[in-house]
Formats: structure tokens, sequence, C-alpha cells
């Protein structure tokens, strides 16, 4: 078969009619999914609404922090969250997940737990495509494993979103698993070469795995000038250094080290924003240069990014491409990371910073900073540049293309061609 008529056929494709579109269900399972704030929980969002918009039937079955056993949220005709009580009992046990490059701290009685209850709901949100063709689109690795069964429970396409880097297991027993597993996905997205070439490796075909970029509401995210009005209204210190976190409040975040630095910079404001374990800790802190805000709705969260002069992450394992990278470039506003994972590839030196996970170079660098913002008012114009040109919406369709194409191989038309961006 031609280029030419491959070409012509992705055309087709794309070009179905809304009565086709809206007989592709999806459902996706994840972790989490908002309000509850962090990565996965806005990509989730973010891919669900555009998808909506283009005529699919959407179901997400997810766990949740919110004080609820179950609950059944419908966001459009077509379109519901199922939320699960997450559920954290026991001591951790850390243990090498050796499909990736990091040492998750696992409970197997929670494992359990919380994998049991997501199968089965997820069994039963199945059955609601018996009249639509149905994908799964599992988020993380235990949600992978879980879309892995449903599929021998109930034949189906299911694919991977990968958001940690998959590093090619040295143990033979784990390279088994790891194949029984990858190779039954009917595709695998990943943020990284790396992690692509590691599922080559396993013998998953490059047809198979598609690179993606993440994206966000660049209308939405967006630069707010000038700053020091905003500030004004939200009663943040006009002419300080403005450093905003986003994200989980977890240890391995480096959460830790911005309680010491805002005990030691008192001319640099903090603004903490985000939810998890630590969340009990931030509240009862009572520093005059930190501002624990909790969870907020997108609007505010685009708000806050746009009014700081620096977004950080001082995470200390295991990050790719964070989702807050995205927003922060978006809204104009510079990032400081520590060297950690994918960080120092993620931040240029156009758009931000990165130093070594240390209280002192961490304290060092913001205290000079506030002295002088120096290049920041030419580093936003460029971040705002990048995001445009890199991490707008458009990357959403990566996704639509290979979900029709796995609708259209289903129904015998076409192999899947391999659509990737990098």
């Amino acid at each position: 078969m031609g280029l030419f008529h491959l070409q012509n056929r992705e055309n087709q494709i794309l070009e179905a009619s809304a009565e086709t579109r809206q007989s592709l269900h999806l459902t996706i399972l994840t972790p989490g999914f908002p309000p509850d704030i962090g990565g996965i929980e806005t990509f989730c969002k973010e891919l669900s609404e555009v998808l909506y918009e283009k005529g699919y039937l959407m179901t997400v079955v997810t766990y949740s922090y919110q004080r609820i056993i179950y609950r059944s949220d419908a966001y459009g005709s077509n379109f519901r969250v199922l939320r699960l009580k997450s559920i954290r009992p026991g001591i951790n046990v850390p243990i090498q997940l050796a499909t990736y490059s990091t040492v998750f701290r696992v409970n197997p009685l929670g494992f359990f737990l919380r994998f049991i209850p997501l199968f089965l709901f997820s069994l039963i949100a199945v059955e609601r495509s018996e009249k639509a063709f149905n994908i799964i689109d599992a988020q993380e690795i235990w949600c992978g494993l879980i879309a892995r069964l449903l599929k021998i429970v109930k034949p189906q396409k299911i694919v991977y979103t990968s958001h940690d880097t998959i590093s090619y297991p040295k143990s033979l027993l784990v390279r088994v698993i790891a194949k029984w597993l990858f190779w039954g996905f009917d595709h695998i997205f990943v943020l990284s070469q790396k992690s692509k070439v590691a599922l080559q490796r396993l013998g998953i075909p490059n047809e198979g795995i598609s690179v993606y970029r993440h994206w966000t509401h660049t209308n939405l995210f967006k630069p707010l000038e000038p700053k020091i009005v905003y500030r004004q209204l939200l009663a943040i210190p006009g002419n300080s250094l403005v450093v905003l976190y986003v994200g989980r409040l977890v240890p391995e975040k480096g959460v830790e080290l911005i309680i010491e630095l805002a005990k030691s910079l008192p001319e640099v404001f903090f603004l903490v924003i985000g939810g998890g374990p630590l969340e009990e800790t931030f509240k009862s802190l009572r520093i005059a240069n930190l501002r624990y805000a909790g969870q907020v709705t997108e609007n505010e969260l685009a708000v806050y990014y746009a009014i700081s002069d620096l977004c950080i992450i001082p995470s200390v394992k295991g990050e790719v491409w964070p989702k807050v990278i995205v927003e922060s470039l978006s809204c104009g506003t510079p990032i400081l990371g520590s060297d950690d994972g994918f960080l120092p590839e993620a931040i240029t030196s156009e758009v931000g910073f990165v130093v070594p996970y240390d209280y002192y170079q961490w304290r060092n660098l913001l205290s000079k900073i506030s002295k002088n913002k120096g290049d920041l008012p030419e580093m936003s114009k460029k971040c705002r540049k990048v995001a445009l040109e890199k991490f707008s919406e458009r990357n959403a369709e990566l996704f639509h293309k290979v979900f029709l194409r796995l609708l259209d191989s289903a129904m015998g038309s076409i192999a899947l061609e391999d659509s990737e961006y990098g």
C-alpha cells in the first residue's frame, strides 16, 4: 500500500462524521482526576475535554482524596466520572519496580485494596459501551495492569499513557513480566525517546509507540500585566520575589525544602498550591512569607502562575515532564527546578534555572534573584513564546488520530501507522 493511499486514508479517518465518532467510547483509568490537583489529574481532564468535544462517549474511573466512598459525576450527557475513595492502609515497603528507573514505595495490602475496587468498577464501566467501540486508556502502571485484565475478560482495544520514564529491566524475570504487560497494549504513549527505545528493546514495534507532548489552554494560562495590581488584590507584597509551587504535597516532590527556604528568606514570598499527605503540615504553618492556598480552581491557578516571578519544582526523584512546566511557561513564568530526572532537559537556560537539590544552593540563588531580578522580564517573554510554539492544544490531536486509527484497524481497514512528535 503506497504512502499516498495511506495519507488519503488517514484524512478519511480524521474527517469521520460525528455519528461515527459517537460510536467510540473512551474509558480512562487514572489514579486521580480534578478537583484533586496533580499533573496526571490535569492531563486526564484536558484530554477528556478535547475528545468529548469531538463527540466521544467518555467515562473516567478514578480514585479521590475527597471524603466520599463512591460518587458518579455527570459532566455532560455522555461524560461521567466514577470516583472511589482512595485507600492507603499500613506501612509502605520500598521495592524496585524494575520497568521504571526509580524506586517506588508500595504497600502490598494497600495495592490490592486499591486495585480490586478500581478493577471491579472499571469492569462495570466498560459494560456501558456494549453498543459502542470501546478503548481503555490506562494512566500509570497499575492502571495498565487493570486494563490488561479487562482485555482478557472482555476483548477491546487498550492503550497505555506513561507519565514516567520507562527503563529496560535488568532482571530476566521482570523482563518477562514487562513483555507480557506491554505487549498486550494496542498502543503506548510515552514522554521521551528514551522510554520509546526501552519499549523497542522489549519487542514493542515502532508503530505501536508514540512520543507525546503535554499541552495546556494557552488562552487561559497567559501572562497578566501589571502583576503588581493583581498581587494587591490577593494581598501579596507587590515588590517581593514571588515563588510558586504547584503539585502534590508528598516528600518526593521536595516540598519540605520550601518550608526551610521560607524560614531563611523573608524577602521571598512563597505560594503553595496542592494537596496530599503533607497537607496538614502546610495548613499548620505560621510563616509570614509562606501562604498555603490549598486546592484551587483552574481559573484561579492561571492567575497564581501569572502573578508569580518563578515557579519551582524541587523534586528529589523521578520527574519526567511535569504538567506544571507547560502551564508555567504559558503564563510567562520562568522555572527553577532541581537537576532530577529529565528536568534539566525540560528546563533550558532561556526559560529557567536548574540546580541540584541542595538547600544552600537554592537559598543562595533565590536570594540573588530577589535582590536583582535582572533577566526575568526577558525570560518571561521567551517562556510564552516557547509555550505557544510547542505546547498548545494542537498536541492533543495525536491521541485523537491514534484512537480513530484503532477504530479503523478494528474494522479491518488498515494497520496502524506510526504517529508521534519528536
